[in-house]
């Protein structure tokens, strides 16, 4: 723990200390951005997940796509894409975690993503239910190269991150516990 904070703070203390340096002092370039006129979800992509498997690179979206209900999701998932040797993202298909796919009922969002670092073909996703102080999230795993929906696992009460360990052995969620 202490070793985290320790760099914690050191990046904090290099990134204010260079706020006033210019990008090109450091040759730091934009190769590319992906915005919604490029096939960007509306509501995302605010995480990213990345497996060098076919340069696989996922963010999650949530949005209010019919205009119902302003505000309130109706559309969340995982949008799966390809980095390109430019830097140019382009997308395979979009993995809906609506209660269609997934069986769940009463879920609000997408909080998180994470690949596999070992390319075995899975992804994890955070799922928050409507209810995040009564009723548990979850853990809802993909094959980010067909888009099928593997399973649901519970994951405490609003599960806000997921990452793997480095090698690959473990998942790791961190709960607001709202």
């Amino acid at each position: 723990m202490k070793n985290i904070l320790t760099k914690s703070i050191l990046c904090s203390l290099v990134l204010a200390g260079s706020a006033s340096v210019t990008h090109a002092q450091y040759g730091v370039d934009l190769l590319n951005a992906f915005t919604f006129t490029d096939g960007a979800k509306q509501g995302g992509i605010e995480i990213v997940g990345y497996t060098p498997d076919n340069f696989t690179v996922a963010g999650i979206y949530v949005s209010d796509t019919d205009g119902t209900l302003p505000g309130v999701p109706t559309s969340y998932g995982v949008q799966i894409l390809t980095l390109g040797n430019t830097g140019g993202l382009t997308e395979r298909f979009q993995i809906d975690l609506n209660i269609g796919n997934t069986g769940l009922a009463g879920l609000s969002s997408v909080s998180s993503v994470a690949l596999d670092p070992l390319g075995r073909d899975f992804g994890v996703a955070s799922v928050i239910p409507t209810d995040n102080t009564g009723t548990l999230g979850k853990l809802a795993f993909f094959n980010y190269n067909t888009g099928a929906v593997i399973g649901t696992i519970n994951a405490g009460f609003h599960p806000d991150s997921v990452r793997f360990s480095d090698d690959g052995t473990k998942i790791y969620v961190a709960n607001e516990g709202e």
